[in-house]
């Protein structure tokens, strides 16, 4: 749903029967990307604001969660754990030539772009004893997103 700040004015976008979380507003307000919750995956989908069809954008089995578009809004990176632990990629915004940004080891979520588009962050978390060391991560955005 979207609400005004007065909260007067509620419009809800979505009338699938899951669970949605995390939006993301694209930077020219046009689209919101979220996770897709489902009783099996969790995948990144997009909407437009105006109303219209859920696009579920990432693949079929596996996790993809915690989208932020590019500055830009051509590219959107996520976390998946496509390829074993989670990662961070990036991918354009219908979902095809996702890209791992950078191998890590530890848990790698949640990331956010600089605001020139060059560099995306994310914290890393390893496990350490009863608990976990966690550390913020930087990586180049790969060459296409930049």
């Amino acid at each position: 749903m979207i609400r005004s700040l007065d909260g007067r004015h509620v419009r809800q976008l979505t009338f699938d029967p899951v669970d949605h979380e995390d939006p993301a507003w694209s930077p020219d307000g046009t689209q919101i990307a979220f996770v897709y919750l489902s009783a099996d995956t969790e995948r990144i989908a997009v909407i437009p604001v105006a109303g219209g069809r859920t696009e579920l954008i990432s693949p079929v089995g596996e996790r993809a969660i915690h989208p932020n578009w590019s500055p830009d809004g051509r590219f959107l990176a996520f976390a998946s754990n496509r390829d074993g632990d989670y990662q961070i990629y990036v991918m354009d915004t219908d979902g095809t030539n996702a890209q791992r940004v950078a191998a890590t080891t530890g848990r790698a979520t949640a990331p956010k772009w600089s605001t020139d588009g060059r560099t995306l962050y994310c914290p890393i978390c390893r496990r350490a004893g009863d608990g976990f060391d966690c550390e913020i991560f930087a990586a180049a955005a790969p060459a296409r997103s930049r």
